[in-house]
């Protein structure tokens, strides 16, 4: 009966000790959710960029190792930055990079158009044999400047096969 009738309450120290504790609780949460938002845009973002170079990179491996040595007109590769690697096809066809753009035998890939993201400066492809090519595909994400680098060698059909 005695306990039912204490009128003290809380003291100012206990108050201040329960908001103190509050307020750090409060600060790990935030920085926690946070944090978790920030990892799933990059993660996010690092998905669009390898299912972009994913796509990229197979129609270039498939038009290149189904392509005849004898089916080129002209190399453009190992060119020191200037951007345009491609290999040029008798019929006409462009099989690489040029002005910023992909290009495979079924014409301008329309792949980069979506999500901000472009071909990066380390995008070439160089040839490293008489029928081997090295594809060094560079993807870069305009909002958030995220990168992403794959690379692969392809060899075209040599002649008299």
């Amino acid at each position: 009966m005695k306990k039912m009738n204490n009128e003290f309450g809380l003291s100012l120290p206990e108050l201040l000790a329960t908001f103190v504790i509050m307020s750090i609780i409060s600060v790990i949460a935030f920085s926690i959710i946070l944090s978790s938002f920030k990892t799933y845009e990059r993660v996010n973002i690092e998905e669009k960029l390898r299912d972009e170079a994913d796509i990229i990179m197979a129609h270039l491996v498939s038009d290149l190792y189904t392509t005849k040595e004898s089916d080129i007109v002209n190399k453009h590769v190992s060119q020191n930055g200037a951007g345009n690697y491609y290999v040029e096809l008798k019929d006409g066809d462009i099989v690489g990079f040029f002005n910023g753009e992909v290009y495979s035998r079924e014409g301008k890939l329309t792949v980069l158009q979506d999500e901000g993201i472009r071909l990066g400066e380390k995008t070439k492809i160089e040839q490293v044999s008489k029928t081997g090519f090295f594809i060094q595909l560079n993807l870069v994400h305009e909002k958030s400047s995220q990168t992403l680098t794959t690379i692969s060698e392809v060899g075209i059909i040599p002649n008299g096969t």
